[in-house]
């Protein structure tokens, strides 16, 4: 009996151990990624760690324009060589949040580099070819002046 007994103690000891290790190590790494990438490391639902395209920002958590210009340059490409995607799969795929891509996503649309289909978090992103650029140069483009309505 007493050897079933400090059998089971030296597993449950050994366990312990092993578990408190792995918990001194993903502590480790979460703070070696935080403090290298000079932010903290955002752990999404998928338990995947979430970091900026680029690094570092500031201590203002605002992106540089530099790194705002690499990361619409750089979802532009994706979404040339992934059309038809929506905004959490690109996302996911970049490593990085759809909040890091709104503003991005946004300079694309107004220079009409990219287009969408559908409405909300169904809206799925495309890239202009040259022919839908030509087509929109030869249409004339008619200003549509509008009323504001007045607050009652």
């Amino acid at each position: 009996m007493l050897d079933i007994q400090s059998e089971i103690d030296a597993r449950i000891e050994a366990f312990v151990s092993d578990i408190t290790e792995l918990a001194k190590q993903v502590a480790y790494e979460a703070l070696a990624s935080a403090l290298y990438h000079g932010e903290q490391v955002d752990t999404g639902s998928w338990g995947q760690t979430r970091l900026p395209l680029d690094g570092a920002r500031t201590r203002s958590g605002k992106r540089s324009a530099d790194e705002i210009a690499r990361t619409v340059e750089a979802l532009e490409e994706y979404i040339q060589a992934n059309p038809g995607q929506r905004m959490e799969t690109i996302a996911r795929a970049m490593g990085t949040t759809t909040r890091d891509l709104a503003l991005p996503i946004k300079k694309l649309l107004a220079t009409e580099r990219v287009r969408t289909e559908g409405q909300k978090r169904a809206t799925e992103y495309y890239p202009v070819s040259a022919e839908e650029v030509e087509e929109e140069e030869e249409a004339p483009r008619v200003k549509v002046r509008r009323r504001r309505r007045s607050r009652r």
